[in-house]
């Protein structure tokens, strides 16, 4: 859902708790991959074009720690963890005495770090921009709103009884307030970034589906649309609460930490509620969750409990009176909603963040988010805050454009903040501590000075084209690769994955071919240490061929561009801008979903497209094409050996001949003579030209051009 302008015709729709507890429990609520349109209906598709990666979020650890965690508690029930932290200042409601006014004004936050907290503001929820400020909010058990004298008494809801035991009896707010209410749980929800992870590619806004990878086995992320049997319409705001605020699901089910409830329990009850609220008010969609299994032991949720008593305790924001109101307004946002952390904070065996080393930057999958503290040289220090600010709005300035994962976070989340929000964000991460990056070992000497040569040839074959010589670029069209921050950091992912897997275009910067089929492991390796220490940049020319092969297991390369295609020294592959390409990824697609059947009908497809795009192309150009494109569907085959894999390949190339022969007949006033060929001598005709690497065809005019014998 988008806020229209003047945040008008929001739709709006109010529902009572109800009987029933919720349909399901969501386990999760990330991925990364992904990422999606800026105006988006009902289909995403990625952006192109970061200085951040921000793909969906997954724990990388908890391995050994699970197992002894299983161990230890076996499948005793679990306890209720809501008295464990009555005393810690995390009632289920706030209190009232404690909490901002409705209608109280925000602090200016134009003049930087010159408006102070008040004591009274330490317990108080953040302030809203202006805009979004409901005019009354309910806290959890609200007294009856005040009404105005012309008013008709609000609804009562009946009462219901819940998992959680009864619910009281409340009015219904004031249709201005659930309107409010809507509103500012849209704005959070679009703080938050929501939208991204819980719909699938290509599938509809919240509704869940979403594949992620993870080290425990694969996850569905829910659908989160206020549908009754397969969505969050049967929850209360209690159970939408304990599941952001403790990670707690149905039943106090542990809820899997891919879900970043670890900095959503920031966010006070008001919040939580609004977002609920804005949540509940969206289009009910029927989606089903899909049916993934998490690998032994990891589907035992209860060995959970061992990595929740390291890393989190349920907390939400207190603002530092030391502080100004804009730091604070940052800070949550940094740390709340938009869990900055996650991603760009690197973590320890066991998947728990490092405290020490937050903000310093991590690996995304296949992607690096970049070191965002304040560190004037691997951070963004050096940036000003007008710059961050444009960045975060944008996607781009002359530091950089945005691509990869992070394109969500900068077009589903910062473009629709308010300037005095994105303004906090960018002020708070300036005065963060500074971390020091540390990538990995450089090259040797020796070594360096011939991968960087080697990379400069790659580069100005296959990139000067668009990015130009001095890696400039075309300002509003094609990223600038000099002075470019995304790819200057610890880890080179961010200067490989793009050309491993292309980029879709985005705003006015165009879309970028996949070079994975058409570069080897080697060549991006040396692309990669040339471009991040070319023109200026200053990074480490650390880039192995080992770290692009293992790059590939995780970046949507294609066929083409496989470890066992690269390995089994296919042909080029990929889009037809790529110097040397000979078949596109779509060709491979075409022939690899093609079975033994139906496979001279994708031969035909893709005879059909090359002479479309190339009407002059000869049979062996067209046969050549088919032989690349056919190459990494034989190579993914584990049931040949590697001979046996280049004689199904010649065999392949022989069948393609013959399609194309069938497909264009020779000009027949050239024929001198035609005659039916025995099949016996069409096999011997297929074997020896087989044997020599050649087409029948090509085979036999090679035999009537060869001078003939004395004899």
């Amino acid at each position: 859902m988008r806020r229209a302008a003047g945040m008008a015709a929001v739709p709006v729709s109010w529902h009572r708790e109800n009987e029933t507890g919720p349909s399901t429990c969501p386990g999760v609520g990330w991925e990364f991959r992904m990422s999606a349109s800026p105006h988006r209906t009902t289909a995403r598709a990625p952006h192109a074009t970061t200085i951040g990666a921000r793909p969906s979020r997954t724990v990388h650890g908890l391995l050994s720690l699970l197992l002894a965690g299983a161990a230890l508690i076996g499948t005793a029930p679990l306890q209720d963890a809501r008295a464990q932290h009555a005393t810690q200042g995390n009632s289920l409601a706030p209190d009232p005495a404690q909490a901002a006014p409705a209608n109280a004004a925000r602090p200016d936050q134009s003049a930087h770090g010159n408006a102070a907290a008040g004591p009274a503001a330490e317990n108080a929820p953040p302030p809203l921009p202006p805009g979004h400020q409901p005019d009354a909010h309910p806290p959890a058990n609200p007294p009856a709103p005040t009404a105005s004298a012309d008013a008709a008494p609000a609804p009562v809801a009946e009462p219901a009884s819940t998992a959680y035991g009864p619910i009281l009896t409340q009015p219904m707010p004031s249709d201005a307030a659930k309107v409010a209410l809507i509103r500012r749980g849209e704005y959070l929800v679009q703080a938050a970034d929501c939208m991204p992870c819980h719909s699938a590619i290509g599938g509809r806004p919240y509704a869940g589906g979403l594949i992620l990878k993870t080290p425990f086995g694969n996850m569905a992320t829910p659908n989160i649309t206020p549908d009754r049997a397969t969505g969050i319409g049967a929850w209360t705001q209690e159970q939408f609460w304990n599941v952001l605020h403790r990670g707690l699901g149905e039943h106090d089910k542990y809820v899997y930490p891919t879900m970043t409830y670890t900095s959503y329990t920031k966010m006070p009850r008001a919040d939580v509620d609004a977002v609920h609220a804005y949540l509940m008010s969206l289009q009910p969609i029927y989606a089903p969750r899909l049916d993934v299994s998490l690998n032994f032991p990891f589907n035992i949720r209860e060995s959970l409990l061992v990595w929740r008593t390291l890393y989190f305790s349920p907390a939400t924001f207190r603002p530092d009176p030391s502080k100004p109101a804009e730091w604070n307004r940052g800070a949550y946002l940094v740390e709340g909603p938009g869990h900055c952390g996650e991603c760009h904070s690197p973590r320890d065996a066991m998947g728990g963040i490092i405290n020490s080393r937050s903000l310093a930057g991590a690996r995304i999958d296949s992607f690096w988010a970049p070191n965002i503290s304040s560190d004037p040289h691997w951070g963004i220090g050096g940036w000003s805050e007008d710059e961050l600010v444009e960045f975060l709005q944008t996607g781009s300035t002359h530091k950089g454009v945005v691509f990869g994962p992070m394109s969500d976070v900068v077009h589903e989340s910062m473009a629709h903040l308010t300037a005095d929000d994105v303004h906090a964000i960018a002020f708070y991460l300036k005065n963060t501590p500074p971390r020091s990056g540390r990538p990995g070992p450089a090259l040797a000497r020796a070594e360096r000075v011939r991968s960087i040569a080697r990379g400069q040839a790659v580069y100005l074959a296959n990139c000067a084209q668009c990015h130009q010589p001095n890696g400039m670029g075309v300002k509003g069209a094609i990223p600038n690769l000099a002075g470019n921050a995304a790819i200057s950091g610890d880890d080179p992912g961010n200067a490989i994955t793009p050309v491993l897997a292309g980029l879709q275009g985005q705003g006015n910067y165009g879309g970028m071919p996949r070079f994975g089929g058409a570069l080897g492991d080697r060549e991006l390796a040396d692309l990669a240490n040339y471009i991040r220490t070319a023109w200026g940049n200053d990074a480490s020319a650390n880039a192995t061929w080992s770290f692009v092969r293992d790059l590939r297991g995780t970046a949507a390369v294609g066929l083409g561009g496989s470890v066992v295609a690269r390995a089994f020294d296919c042909p080029k592959i990929g889009d037809t801008t790529i110097p040397g390409a000979l078949a596109t990824e779509a060709d491979v697609t075409m022939l690899a979903t093609a079975d033994h059947s139906n496979l001279q009908n994708g031969i035909t497809g893709v005879i059909a497209r090359v002479r479309h795009d190339n009407p002059d192309a000869t049979s062996s150009d067209v046969v050549t094409t088919l032989t690349a494109a056919y190459c990494p569907v034989v190579a993914t085959r584990g049931d040949l050996t590697q001979a046996e894999k280049r004689a199904t390949l010649i065999a392949f190339s022989n069948q393609a001949g013959r399609q194309f022969a069938r497909l264009n007949p020779p000009d027949v006033s050239k024929v001198l003579v035609t005659a039916p060929l025995p099949p016996e001598a069409a096999a011997q005709i297929d074997q020896a030209a087989a044997a020599a690497g050649m087409t029948p065809g090509a085979y036999i005019a090679s035999k009537l051009a060869a001078p003939k014998s004395s004899n």
